[in-house]
């Protein structure tokens, strides 16, 4: 689903899931490397933004934050409630908002997980998106 208003765009996204030994997330006590605030896998759920430039999809760059891509990170609570592995399968419901003023139309996001062991998941993309006029 996609709602826009005042310039800004936002998207909500249901990713349906099935995961062999069920280590998908992290408990609280999931803090400590490579798990802890300063480590790129504090977060294990990532949505990035592409555009359509000249042809070629290509990542945009963050002008907020002067980082390469535009990204949204997100830290799952365990999925699996049990102690020990076991497969599971479900939906992960999330939203992004994205407020950034372009002249090109077109645009994707790529989404992907990390499990506990570190593991990356399945890159999907979305279909190709038109902004408004």
């Amino acid at each position: 689903m996609v709602h826009i208003s005042n310039g800004i765009d936002s998207f909500k996204f249901v990713l349906h899931y099935k995961d062999g030994d069920g280590d998908i997330g992290y408990k609280p006590t999931d803090t400590y490397k490579p798990y802890d605030t300063l480590s790129y896998f504090y977060s294990c759920l990532f949505v990035q933004y592409m555009e359509l430039q000249n042809g070629n999809y290509v990542y945009v760059k963050d002008p907020l934050y002067n980082i390469d891509t535009i990204q949204y990170e997100f830290r799952l609570p365990s999925l699996n409630d049990s102690q020990k592995p076991q497969p599971i399968t479900g939906d992960i419901n999330f939203g992004v908002y994205l407020n950034h003023k372009t002249i090109y139309k077109t645009f994707k996001f790529q989404i992907f997980l990390y499990d506990k062991a570190l593991h990356l998941s399945n890159v999907i993309e979305t279909p190709a998106m038109q902004r408004g006029s």
